[in-house]
């Protein structure tokens, strides 16, 4: 697409309204990730892009959709390259999922600074569940974890459960 430069990378695909939305990862000419939409009638495509949906900072990566009686939100992960702690942010999208619609809200802040991105988020029962990998990723020196919060309330406050890491 033309908004881009390099590095595509953690696609989230989701369906709806029998099509296919591909949320990406991508560099702009100043090289700084945001998150862009394509959309198909299979997932193999062909895709149209339908350009920036998450331009956010000095980074926005790591897009995943969640829908939540018939409303749609998508999180990423923000201010990973800024001087400030990590926050996985939210916001609702349009009804064509192809815009943020409303302003974005913080799910969780990484005030311990151990790293967070890679989220999935979803509604079980009476709770919403966030899932994240903390620490480093990529390479022989990866020391990736998987940890586990949870909220009554879809825009937080996410309680972290205290047996975290439930996965190294």
């Amino acid at each position: 697409p033309e908004w881009t430069l390099s590095s595509f990378w953690a696609p989230e695909l989701f369906v709806h309204n029998n099509k296919v939305y591909a949320y990406y990862t991508a560099r702009n000419k100043d090289v700084v990730s945001y998150i862009g939409v394509a959309t198909a009638d299979h997932p193999t495509g062909p895709y149209t892009d339908h350009g920036l949906i998450v331009e956010f900072g000095t980074e926005a990566i790591d897009a995943f959709i969640l829908e939540d009686n018939g409303e749609l939100y998508i999180s990423w992960k923000a201010y990973g390259l800024d001087k400030r702690p990590i926050e996985l942010l939210g916001c609702k999208l349009t009804d064509d999922a192809l815009r943020l619609d409303g302003e974005p809200f913080m799910l969780m802040r990484d005030d311990d600074n151990i790293g967070m991105e890679g989220q999935h988020w979803m509604k079980k029962g009476d709770y919403y569940y966030m899932i994240y990998s903390t620490h480093s990723c990529c390479g022989p020196k990866s020391d990736y974890q998987v940890h586990v919060s949870r909220s009554k309330s879809l825009k937080g406050p996410f309680e972290r459960y205290s047996g975290n890491p439930i996965l190294y």
